[in-house]
């Protein structure tokens, strides 16, 4: 069986730390080379065996790659998928995949138009908290559900986890697609997803800046309308010392919360009984995103992320934008 080449585009600290070991750690690939605007992240990137490209045209005319993982920032990525999408190559993605639905939808298109593969990094789908949490919804243990609440709460945004030879303080930009929304958020959104619940009929949310960033979000809250009356709440704040529990779902029977800072320490209170259940760890690994692509790649089984899901992410994103901008509740459809 040939194996497949690997490009990189973008060898930040993501790339280095997340992409490049599950490169690794998947059979039948091999990681080829690099392409960063940054002489540093080249010369990371040397000492790891890789070669290093002048151009992300360069990356894509070279016939040892077959597919490449995008990790660049937000803005960049339409630009670059759209260009290594038309050369033929299969590309795995960063979150979100693009800034708008418009966008998204026209790199669907376009590799559907080029027989290409095409998925997003959506790891926090293999979290072990939310594999828990949704293994309790899958089998109703908590009966009837009234509220489902996922926070990410700290001081700080995550500007900091960037290298320092580029722009740190590109996540709290907006031009770069920054701000809690697009970063942690699209990561609740997509869990949210996920979950056993019903048809979306509105939602309503909340930014506000101005402790770290100036023209995108340092905290952003939404209320999420479902089709039978129960509701959700997701929150990404980075102006506080005191977090809520990661998770905290109501039912009828029972209640479910996830410790801030141990968020698979999860435990069903039941009210009635006056007992608690402390859930058992479910536990999951994100290297299935790689290991689906590839085998789509080679014409076998399903993704583990499919594009027209990351779609119904991308409403909900643009939704809970436009909410905030008008100041009031947004009809939308996620289907």
């Amino acid at each position: 069986m040939r194996q497949i080449g690997f490009g990189i585009v973008g060898f930040g600290r993501v790339a280095e730390l997340f992409h490049l070991p599950m490169i690794q750690a998947t059979k039948g690939v091999c990681a080829v080379g690099v392409y960063d605007i940054t002489p540093e992240r080249h010369r990371a990137a040397k000492k790891r065996g890789l070669e290093c490209f002048a151009s992300l045209d360069a990356l894509a005319r070279d016939d040892r790659i077959q597919a490449v993982i995008v990790s660049t920032p937000t803005n960049l990525h339409f630009r670059q998928v759209n260009a290594l999408l038309r050369r033929r190559k299969h590309v795995l993605v960063e979150k979100p995949m693009t800034l708008t639905t418009r966008k998204a939808a026209a790199l669907i298109r376009l590799a559907r138009q080029m027989r290409c593969i095409l998925t997003v990094f959506h790891n926090r789908r293999y979290d072990t908290d939310f594999l828990t949490v949704r293994k309790c919804l899958v089998r109703k243990q908590l009966g009837r559900i009234v509220s489902i609440q996922s926070r990410v709460q700290n001081w700080g945004t995550m500007s900091g986890f960037g290298v320092e030879c580029f722009y740190q303080n590109r996540r709290n930009e907006s031009k770069w697609g920054g701000g809690g929304l697009y970063d942690w958020g699209s990561h609740l959104i997509d869990q949210l997803l996920q979950l056993p619940r019903p048809r979306i009929r509105r939602v309503y949310a909340n930014m506000q800046s101005g402790t770290f960033s100036r023209d995108c979000d340092d905290f952003f809250c939404a209320s999420v309308d479902y089709a039978d009356g129960s509701h959700a709440i997701l929150e990404v704040n980075y102006m506080t010392m005191y977090p809520l529990p990661r998770w905290l779902i109501i039912g009828e029977k029972a209640t479910l919360i996830a410790h801030p800072h141990r968020p698979n320490d999860i435990t069903i209170c039941f009210p009635q009984e006056k007992t608690e259940k402390r859930l058992v760890p479910v536990t999951g690994n994100a290297q299935v995103i790689y290991r689906t692509f590839v085998n789509k790649i080679r014409g076998r089984g399903e993704l583990a992320v499919k594009p027209e899901e990351v779609l119904r992410g991308m409403r909900l994103l643009e939704a809970f934008t436009k909410s905030a901008h008008l100041h009031k509740s947004v009809h939308v459809s996620t289907g």
